[in-house]
């Protein structure tokens, strides 16, 4: 590849390229892979036509860190608020304040307390023996090729700028090896510094984005890392549904959080109809994944009867982790990862689950919750994740939720937000509604759980705004398709004519200058027989009465016998909607006659039929029942 060829691509794609970097093959096909795929590229020759990346190793790392596999818009936070409030403008006393939160933020808080942690870890279930045995199994070739065919590409690679295209591409030459490093790392207890060091990208919530807070921080992990991640991922939900009670639906294989949204919404309205006093907390915990403790997951695992063997794997992907914060467009220095579960790792969502479960376990035990007709035992939580519903019955309960939490936090670090939590009250609690903690207040409408509004009408409706609003904004696309159409007017009114053909030259353009585009005009002037030639020809403009009944002759070939007593009928006034179809059906047949391919071999022209919806109905039924085309078969129409 020719400077020249470097400059096509740059003013082609917009891509950064620098050509003056001495580089071998190997090296120009890991650029190029990254960006395209390895997959793709099965020769030197294919990159000329590639989008290239090629700076210098290290700037060749950051690019493709920053940009990812789609070069989309780059997020630049222009300013923040620091530890006391005061707005902070200066680019490095962002980055400084950026990094300070975040190396904080994964700084272990964690006091070992036997007397707490006890307390939530006894009577705990445990995993089988069974289970164990296979948990403990050594790695597989076949274990890491199917975490590795169950990625999706075009994903932004770690740090080592190495995509998922590149291992599933030269997979036949890195599965040995690569088996051979997990298990020299898994007997050594450290993996490489490329597996323990993640970038950490910034996605904005809602809220104030110049609070540091309201950015939410997505690591980047190498692809190698993510492969054993998911190999003992797989291996692990396996067990993971014997330990994690079922009200808890998230990462466990077979459960939904449509589960959770159904259970809501049955609870409120059986509560409503029946009129019994239901009270559903719903608890916010603050930063959640980020705050997990790995000594006191650790010895979670050890009370659920995970053995020492494959919790010690588990120790290995995180020993002595690092994160790299990528900050408007550059990489910061590394700071250690204390705490908190790795986004993007496959393990994360289980280890999470595992952590929160003491807290569940205790608050099904201690609390009465909510006892429905016909239901055997009480109803207490309703888990996806870190979103947390309590059903409580009383102040009672809502005091003991109270206690629990608050040991919970000091037995493991967690930390539950009570000024963004959230309460709704079903009944007419007679009595007094329970005092909330921290100035809660009950609500009595709905409220928002797992993006779906839930309780009232008035509340529920809310989940239909964005759709409706994406619905009309798609139907006003359409306005143009039947602008004069009302209910009283037959289809036929303003179907439009689509006509070529090699045996009446000029046809179109006598159609478009006389402004015959509707097949109403058509009938109006020649009737619905399509048999007046003279009428036709004073209508086009044409001169010759023989050609106009050529093309009277061509059209009325193509309609159908229904087609043709549609055109009588309307003729006749006589054509009416049907109101027992209010949902026509658009035909259009396209003649494919020289066309090829293993989806056109039929002898016969395909019809494509669109189902539109319609709020009206015009004109009787016809073969298509709706809008009618009347279109020349391949063989007539112009190769033009």
């Amino acid at each position: 590849m020719v400077n020249g060829d470097f400059a096509k691509l740059t003013r082609k794609h917009g891509i950064k390229i620098s050509a003056g970097f001495a580089c071998t093959v190997e090296e120009i096909g890991l650029a190029v892979g990254e960006k395209v795929g390895h997959g793709s590229i099965k020769s030197l020759a294919r990159m000329n036509s590639a989008v290239v990346i090629f700076l210098d190793q290290v700037e060749k790392v950051n690019c493709v860190i920053e940009t990812g596999i789609t070069n989309g818009q780059r997020r630049v936070i222009h300013s923040l608020l620091s530890g006391t409030g005061q707005e902070i403008t200066e680019p490095s006393q962002i980055r400084r304040r950026a990094v300070s939160f975040y190396s904080t933020l994964y700084t272990s808080e964690y006091e070992e307390g036997e007397t707490l942690s006890e307390g939530f870890c006894n009577g705990l279930p445990q995993v089988s023996e069974e289970a164990n045995s296979q948990l403990e199994g050594p790695l597989t070739i076949q274990e890491l090729q199917t975490a590795l065919q169950g990625m999706q590409g075009r994903r932004a690679p770690g740090i080592d700028g190495l995509s998922v295209e590149f291992y599933k591409a030269y997979w036949d030459v890195l599965s040995h090896d690569l088996l051979d490093v997990f298990n020299e790392s898994l007997a050594s207890g450290s993996m490489p510094v490329s597996c323990r060091r993640a970038v950490i990208t910034l996605l904005p919530k809602k809220g104030n984005l110049q609070d540091i807070k309201n950015w939410r921080p997505v690591s980047l992990l190498c692809v190698d890392y993510k492969i054993l991640s998911k190999a003992l991922a797989t291996r692990l939900g396996k067990a993971v549904e014997q330990v994690i009670h079922r009200d808890q639906t998230y990462c466990v294989p077979g459960r939904s959080m449509v589960d959770n949204v159904h259970l809501i919404r049955d609870v409120l309205e059986v509560s409503s109809s029946l009129g019994i006093n239901t009270g559903l907390i719903s608890l916010d915990q603050e930063k959640a994944f980020d705050r997990v403790e790995h000594s006191f997951l650790w010895k979670v695992m050890e009370k659920f009867g995970f053995s020492a063997g494959f919790i010690a794997k588990i120790k290995v992907l995180y020993n002595k982790i690092e994160s790299v914060l990528k900050f408007n467009g550059g990489l910061c220095a590394p700071f250690r990862v204390c705490r908190g579960v790795r986004q993007g790792c496959a393990l994360s969502g289980m280890l999470y689950a595992l952590s929160l479960e003491p807290l569940l376990s205790k608050i099904r035990s201690k609390l009465q919750g909510l006892f429905l007709p016909g239901l055997n035992g009480n109803m207490v939580l309703s888990v996806y994740a870190d979103d947390v519903v309590v059903f409580v019955r009383d102040q009672k309960d809502t005091d003991i939720l109270v206690d629990i939490v608050r040991d919970f936090s000091s037995a493991s670090a967690a930390r539950v937000n009570w000024k963004k939590s959230e309460a709704l009250a079903v009944g007419e609690w007679s009595g007094g509604l329970p005092v909330l903690p921290q100035s809660m207040v009950w609500k009595k409408d709905g409220f928002k759980y797992l993006g779906v509004f839930l309780g009232k009408e008035i509340v529920v409706l809310k989940n239909w705004e964005d759709v409706i609003e994406k619905i009309e904004g798609k139907l006003s696309k359409w306005k143009w398709l039947l602008p004069q159409m009302s209910f009283k007017e037959p289809l036929i009114h303003k179907a439009r004519l689509d006509v070529s053909s090699s045996e009446t030259p000029g046809l179109t353009v006598a159609l478009c200058r006389s402004k015959t585009l509707c097949l109403q005009q058509l009938v109006d002037a020649v009737g619905p027989e399509l048999s007046d030639a003279q009428a036709l020809g004073s209508l086009l403009g044409l001169h010759s009465v023989r050609v106009a009944q050529r093309i009277l002759q061509l059209w009325s070939q193509i309609l159908c016998p229904e087609e043709k007593r549609l055109l009588r009928s309307y003729g006749q006034g006589r054509a009416r909607p049907d109101p027992a179809d209010p949902f026509p059906e658009i035909y259009l047949s396209p003649g494919l006659g020289e066309l090829t391919g293993p989806l056109l071999q039929v002898s016969v022209i395909v019809a494509i039929v669109i189902f539109i919806t319609m709020s009206f109905l015009a004109g009787a039924s016809l073969r298509s029942h709706g809008q009618t085309q009347i279109v020349m078969t391949q063989s007539q129409l112009s190769t033009n």
